[in-house]
């Protein structure tokens, strides 16, 4: 197993006090598995917006079908990120036992921190969205998560995307030619 030098549980809380400067930090969360150390300096330091939470199964997955559900309707653009990229192309889904966790495959040198970070923020930005009187819901059926977005927030994202972009087929992405085109068979 690959070995990396600890960071400071300070270090990491006076980032977070230069960021909150800059970009105020509403809300944020940590994995509750390693965060009993982190807990304190972030009390000490008045970040109280910043929680430990326990991740289980079952939160893990919504949290990443939400962001997977965002992605493939053009809700999210992911940048060149040499460590965020091949960190999410490698993620697996596991099931353990009737839940099923997604993770970073059980094999040297490979990690899923980064994943879960942009995930969790993710996560954090949809459910502030919904408090302050978003229309976008999680539902759950059959014990099974299903992400629903209205579409109301999808149209009006598709037409800034048509405003900058235009809607001529030569302005638009692979992805989006896809999508029209699964659209159009789907209505036929």
């Amino acid at each position: 197993m690959q070995a990396y030098d600890m960071i400071p549980c300070s270090f990491l809380v006076a980032k977070a006090k230069e960021l909150h400067k800059r970009f105020p930090i509403i809300s944020g969360r940590y994995d509750q598995f390693t965060g009993y150390g982190l807990e304190e300096f972030i009390r000490n330091n008045n970040l109280t917006q910043i929680r430990m939470e326990a991740e289980g199964e079952g939160i893990n997955m919504q949290m990443y079908q939400l962001v997977k559900s965002f992605y493939s309707n053009q809700l999210l653009e992911l940048f060149d990120h040499p460590v965020l990229i091949p960190e999410l192309k490698t993620l697996e889904e596991k099931k353990k036992g009737r839940k099923m966790r997604v993770e970073a495959p059980n094999r040297i040198g490979m990690h899923d921190d980064l994943a879960d970070a942009y995930v969790r923020a993710i996560w954090e930005c949809y459910n502030y969205h919904k408090k302050r009187g978003g229309s976008n819901s999680i539902l759950s059926t059959n014990g099974q998560s299903k992400v629903c977005i209205t579409s109301k927030p999808v149209n009006a994202f598709k037409r800034t995307r048509e405003n900058q972009m235009g809607t001529h087929s030569t302005r638009q992405s692979m992805g989006n030619r896809m999508l029209n085109l699964n659209n159009q068979r789907r209505d036929r």
